[in-house]
């Protein structure tokens, strides 16, 4: 049942988000979507390309301009506006793991055949000098300039094609630039700070992170919005006052955004995007995926996009015309409940003191609560409280990370791993890197460069080491529990 706000009899407005639209095209998982207009985004692959999308009169997406320039995965975009140095008329900044930033026109030649996506792979200008991945992009507040963060544990601000400022103090990768008032930037990093800077030089850093922080947008007349791996958001002022501390995903925050109404979004490793509300920063509703959620934009018209490790992207609306059919909705519910949960996700559990199924019975206390149940068969099940709905929404079902081998458990620090390899990255030095199947290697390469203070580029290196040494084993006892999702292992 959809449920209508009052009073809203033009656009037909929905209560809830619902998704509207699945987007296959990519080849592998999306790291960055940027709005463009309400009818035109971009996304951003490890497939090493960039696709425009375009909705039509019946509220379709299709791919119009598949952008090939990058050498590498593709991490960051941002769109320029009017007046850019780098494109004077708007256009789209692309960067990635082979350190360059492309500027792209993402507008389509009116003269090429329709149906058909446009293929360039010839950027109009490109940026040359970060030293490792650049995966961070945004325009300068009054929209001349182009502001970059690396993996070099620098930033970057450009005009044109010249870098006229290198930001450096930060002590780890840059994971989120932003431009602010007074043309100011803002720099978040994996070493937990966030740092302020005018004219080149730092003139406040921002502590209060527990981890490496991943996300920065602005709230007019406020000040910004942050998000880090400890899986909270933290809403400040430019004077360094934390008003808010957001807390709800379980689980690295990658990703945050604005709602036209001001509300805020955020997606993360939970496979979740949390809307937030910007009057009492409650969480009002949580959209699952079926994979990890890596990055999420707004469209002006107040639709959601996301995308993650699964390489779709998603299209969210409370539109009712641009909800997705009933069965459409149906088999995405269906494919949810299929999802195994890593136990390591939902921390230790005490099977003897779990509520059974008549648990469910009973109303959730909030907005993505979560729920535990053992069922008469033994198997745990979770579920999460849908307040719109008023109802349980499962999950999936929490397993153990048991290799269809007859491989035996490892132990590490006490705990029991699939998996404990030892890695030499050519220091000489043997580390030990513990691995259940159940478990993101991309996650278990990020905590095992935190714990070991390791240099971010050895990211890809360690995560692809992982998918190499792991081929032909699954979750589960039986073909059936077998991972069908390569990044997340589920």
């Amino acid at each position: 049942e959809r449920k209508m706000e009052k009073g809203a009899s033009d656009h037909r407005v929905a209560s809830q988000y619902q998704l509207s639209a699945e987007l296959p095209g990519h080849q592998s998982d999306v790291r960055s979507v940027c709005a463009l207009n309400t009818n035109t985004f971009a996304s951003a692959s490890r497939d090493q390309t960039i696709r425009v999308w375009a909705r039509d009169l019946q509220d379709q997406w299709t791919t119009t301009k598949i952008l090939t320039g990058h050498q590498h995965f593709v991490s960051a975009l941002t769109q320029l506006p009017p007046g850019s140095s780098q494109a004077e008329t708007g256009g789209l900044a692309s960067a990635g793991h082979d350190s360059l930033i492309n500027i792209w026109d993402y507008r389509t030649d009116p003269s090429h055949s329709t149906g058909v996506a446009q293929e360039d792979g010839s950027p109009f200008r490109s940026l040359i000098g970060h030293e490792k991945a650049v995966v961070a992009l945004a325009p300068t507040y009054d929209g001349r300039g182009l502001i970059s963060g690396s993996w070099d544990h620098t930033a970057r601000v450009w005009q044109g094609s010249d870098c006229v400022q290198k930001l450096e103090g930060h002590t780890q990768a840059v994971w989120a630039v932003l431009g602010v008032p007074d043309n100011r930037v803002l720099t978040a990093s994996a070493d937990r700070e966030i740092k302020l800077w005018a004219n080149g030089v730092c003139v406040h850093t921002y502590k209060g992170h527990t981890d490496a922080v991943r996300g920065l947008q602005l709230v007019e007349g406020i000040g910004f919005l942050s998000c880090d791996n400890e899986g909270v958001l933290k809403l400040w002022t430019f004077s360094g006052e934390c008003l808010r501390t957001l807390a709800g995903h379980s689980a690295f925050v990658y990703s945050v955004a604005l709602l036209p109404n001001g509300d805020m979004i955020s997606g993360g490793e939970d496979r979740s995007i949390k809307v937030w509300s910007k009057e009492t920063g409650e969480c009002t509703q949580s959209l699952l995926h079926p994979c990890s959620v890596w990055c999420v934009a707004s469209l002006p018209n107040g639709d959601i996009l996301s995308a993650g490790s699964d390489g779709l992207v998603r299209v969210w609306s409370r539109d009712i015309t641009r909800i997705a059919a009933e069965s459409i909705l149906q088999a995405y519910e269906a494919q949810l409940s299929t999802v195994a949960i890593p136990k390591e996700n939902v921390g230790e559990l005490n099977t003897e003191k779990l509520p059974g199924e008549e648990a469910l019975a009973i109303p959730g206390h909030s907005e993505g609560q979560t729920l535990m149940v053992k069922k008469s068969t033994g198997v745990v099940d979770a579920y999460q409280w849908s307040s719109a709905s008023q109802q349980w929404t499962h999950l999936g079902q929490v397993v153990d990370a048991v290799g269809s081998s007859t491989k035996s458990k490892s132990v590490v620090g006490g705990k029991e791993y699939d998996f404990v390899f030892d890695v030499d990255l050519g220091d000489g030095l043997n580390r030990k890197l513990p691995y259940n199947l159940s478990e993101n290697p991309y996650v278990v390469a990020q905590k095992f460069i935190d714990s070991e203070e390791l240099p971010q580029g050895h990211l890809d290196t360690i995560a692809n080491f992982i998918f190499e040494n792991t081929k032909g084993f699954t979750i589960g006892p039986t073909d059936a529990a077998a991972p069908t999702d390569p990044f997340t292992g589920l």
